[in-house]
């Protein structure tokens, strides 16, 4: 990459950053609520099983795979990495005075 696109590449570096960041906040916000979802599920099913142990014991494993689970599926989002040119679509939709130019820009790049 030449000098004249390195403020380009900075640009995209900061935002790519950032959008993952974001990302991974969602990420995490999702994976916490269904983990606390299913456990909130399961603990009333614990309180309607009294003095059976193999039932509790049953609903304790089932509960810790559905967290397992809900943290999986959560976390999921965590393994795209956007490309340039959709870094660059992204920046270019919340500035519309770009026209087209970053995005040009960064077509460019990667020929």
């Amino acid at each position: 990459m030449t000098e004249q696109y390195q403020p380009i590449a900075n640009l995209l570096a900061r935002v790519r950053v950032r959008w993952r960041r974001l990302v991974a906040f969602r990420a995490a916000c999702h994976a916490a609520l269904l983990a606390t979802v299913s456990l909130l599920a399961f603990s009333a099913l614990a309180s309607l099983t009294t003095r059976a142990p193999f039932a509790l014991a049953a609903i304790g494993m089932l509960a810790a795979l559905l967290v397992a689970a809900a943290l999986v599926w959560g976390l999921l989002p965590l393994r795209d990495a956007p490309s340039d040119a959709r870094i660059a679509r992204f920046i270019e939709e919340r500035k519309a005075d770009l026209d087209e130019r970053l995005v040009s820009a960064v077509s460019v790049i990667e020929q």
